[in-house]
């Protein structure tokens, strides 16, 4: 089954750039195919995903997400091992 995917023209030219440069090593690619290995790595590392993700976000937001703090509840360096595993 397949559907389209509208992308700017930028985005296109990016695509490209990618594909091209597996033409370059012997690896001719569909776009299909491209996008179907960016989602697979995507779906594989969300982290790298989540950050390429945090750096497309406007800088207001990128700081929002930064001063967001959590307390995991360590008391200090010399008891992490402590808190953490229960010794």
């Amino acid at each position: 089954m397949s559907s389209t995917v509208k992308l700017s023209i930028e985005l296109k030219e990016h695509l490209e750039r990618l594909r091209a440069q597996f033409l370059i090593k012997g690896k001719k690619l569909k776009q299909e195919e491209l996008l179907e290995i960016l989602i697979g790595i995507g779906e594989i590392s969300p982290i790298l995903l989540e950050r390429e993700i945090y750096q497309l976000l406007p800088h207001n937001e990128q700081v929002k997400i930064l001063e967001d703090t959590f307390d995991f509840g360590v008391s200090s360096e010399a008891t992490i091992d402590d808190d953490k595993y229960g010794n």
